[in-house]
């Protein structure tokens, strides 16, 4: 739900038409553990250590909510105290400790679906949990050195490295090398196969690219993964059409001439160059997508198919009546009663762009993690 909030502060992701459902499925195939709520690498270590150390404490379920906030507001006056600016990734570093999501929050599912969150269960619940596990912890044996005998389960991953000296005084988003080599193997053993691991083990980061399929290293992929990746991208470039027309529409409603012409132009040049595959097979798309989203509704794959429909005829999608009348059905559709194309005040509430960007399935993100990580891996051990 968090996710779906924070795509609606970005204007330009907005899931106007209701296609969020595919969206969704292809970025969890091709990155997943993944989150729009994503900044950098280095927090999937920076919770865990967080409430490891609260674990170590024996913190009991009634105070740790407290104590973890109180050490995730530290990690921010720590990271910019290590130089981190507002503009390098740092959650919250405006709010402070006003903040409400923390980084925990955040990351929460990623560390569950990389395997170094071995808890299942939300932070409310494995807050609750604690006590619970100490009591457990205490009536394991004891070997020489206090160390438990065939403990139970920790709620973390074993093998996550040390901490860093005065982690909450001072502190940087650069990864050491064996930190570096632990995520990638998390991602390998958790995510084989994907576009992320395809990545992440290439071992040297990529200059930046706009979308994953513009990736250097995309000629090189196993057939399944780059049938995936190119349905992934049929689908972003066929459907941004879409989302430009809505906005003309919108622009047009409102008189804003300016922004009508230059949303038209946006999308004749998008038609000019919008192609689908010869050999397009809707079951085979539908078969991939659903491998992760079982829940795309029946309306969405319709209403995608009507557009691919429209996408592929020839000239005149700015003006195609059919069009147009799919794009209005289907946000009244989506919106109800606050459609913008229906309801004159929320058209008037309407900014000038509104899911106006092609869907880059989360690839922002991924980017800048898996930079972080390729930057700090030993040349030793480098795939590629």
């Amino acid at each position: 739900m968090q996710e779906v909030i924070e795509l609606f502060r970005e204007r330009d992701t907005v899931d106007e038409l209701g296609v969020g459902s595919v969206r969704q499925a292809f970025s969890d195939l091709l990155f997943p553990g993944t989150s729009v709520l994503h900044t950098r690498a280095r927090y999937l270590l920076f919770v865990p250590w967080i409430y490891r150390e609260l674990e170590r404490q024996h913190v009991s379920s009634a105070a740790v909510a407290t104590r973890a906030r109180r050490d995730e507001i530290r990690l921010i006056d720590a990271l910019i105290k290590g130089g981190e600016g507002e503009g390098n990734g740092v959650i919250g570093s405006v709010a402070r400790d006003r903040l409400k999501q923390l980084p925990s929050y955040a990351y929460w599912n990623g560390l569950e679906a990389l395997g170094i969150r071995k808890y299942q269960g939300s932070s409310d619940q494995y807050h609750r949990s604690l006590d619970s596990y100490y009591d457990v912890l205490r009536n394991v044996p004891k070997a020489e050195g206090d160390e438990p005998v065939d403990g139970p389960g920790g709620n973390w991953d074993a093998g996550l490295p040390p901490p860093p000296d005065r982690m909450l005084e001072s502190t940087t988003f650069e990864l050491t090398p064996e930190e570096a080599v632990y995520l990638r193997e998390r991602i390998h053993v958790s995510a084989p196969g994907s576009l992320l691991d395809v990545f992440v083990s290439r071992g040297r980061p990529a200059r930046h690219v706009p979308f994953a399929w513009s990736h250097p290293d995309v000629p090189k992929l196993q057939t399944d993964l780059a049938k995936t990746l190119e349905f992934a991208r049929v689908f972003s470039e066929v459907m941004h059409g879409a989302s430009l027309l809505y906005n003309m529409m919108l622009a047009e409603a409102r008189a804003m001439t300016e922004l009508a012409v230059d949303y038209r132009a946006r999308v004749e040049e998008w038609a000019s160059q919008v192609a689908t595959p010869s050999l397009w097979s809707w079951d085979e798309f539908w078969a991939v997508a659903l491998l992760s989203n079982q829940r795309i509704p029946v309306t969405t794959r319709e209403f995608v198919e009507q557009w691919f429909e429209h996408a592929t005829k020839a000239g005149g999608t700015a003006d195609d009546r059919h069009a147009r009348v799919l794009i209005k059905d289907r946000e009244q559709f989506t919106k109800r009663s606050q459609a913008r194309l229906h309801n004159r005040r929320a058209l008037e509430l309407w900014g000038g762009s509104s899911g106006a960007a092609q869907l880059a399935y989360r690839w922002p993100v991924v980017e800048r993690l898996l930079n972080d990580i390729l930057r700090a891996v030993p040349r030793s051990t480098r795939a590629g």
